[in-house]
């Protein structure tokens, strides 16, 4: 899939979705999990991706299907080992998206302690919305993301709280990305 930032001279084509689980305090809470000391890492594929306006299949073998509101940043220049205060550099905008997960299976392959991650990566669990320009956007760290299912409020963070050893900020949480280069492509950094 082709993603286009306004004003970023190239369109991203994500091969893979690199996503920082259990990042928000409030959602490790609710999850009864421990708060990671480092960013939790696990990937989406990119058939993942929806756009906005995009239909969510949901997938047959599931009958418990959750969403989460998340911070998307969309990666424009490739690094690795990048220092912190570099890191907002690479990124060239932000989107509001989901993280959808089918608990359901989630649960059973924890139990039998296989990968879990199949529970996230059908095609379309990564909705996302419209990219805004990172030069355009808030401050994300203090923005408000808000979810709304058929004008109903369904999941919101007045602030995010991040996890990884406290409230870090977000060039921290992608500075501390260790697990390969960041590539242009979509991290979903928030929950």
């Amino acid at each position: 899939m082709k993603i286009d930032v306004p004003g970023h001279p190239d369109s991203l084509r994500p091969g893979k979705l690199l996503c920082i689980g259990r990042n928000y305090v409030k959602h490790a809470d609710e999850m009864g999990g421990d708060v990671p000391d480092e960013p939790m890492v696990f990937l989406k594929p990119s058939t993942a991706l929806v756009r906005s306006g995009g239909a969510v299949v949901l997938p047959p073998p599931s009958e418990e299907v959750h969403h989460e509101v998340e911070l998307v940043a969309a990666i424009g220049t490739d690094g690795k080992h990048i220092a912190e205060e570099e890191a907002l550099d690479h990124v060239a905008g932000y989107a509001a998206g989901l993280d959808m997960t089918a608990r359901d299976l989630q649960r059973a392959a924890k139990q039998r302690r296989h990968p879990w991650s199949v529970a996230k990566g059908f095609d379309t669990f990564a909705p996302l919305g419209p990219i805004v320009p990172a030069a355009d956007a808030p401050d994300v760290q203090d923005a408000a993301i808000r979810l709304s299912v058929n004008g109903e409020m369904s999941r919101g963070c007045p602030r995010w709280r991040w996890t990884c050893g406290g409230e870090g900020e977000l060039p921290e949480v992608l500075a501390k990305h260790r697990y390969g280069a960041l590539e242009a492509r979509l991290a979903h950094v928030a929950v």
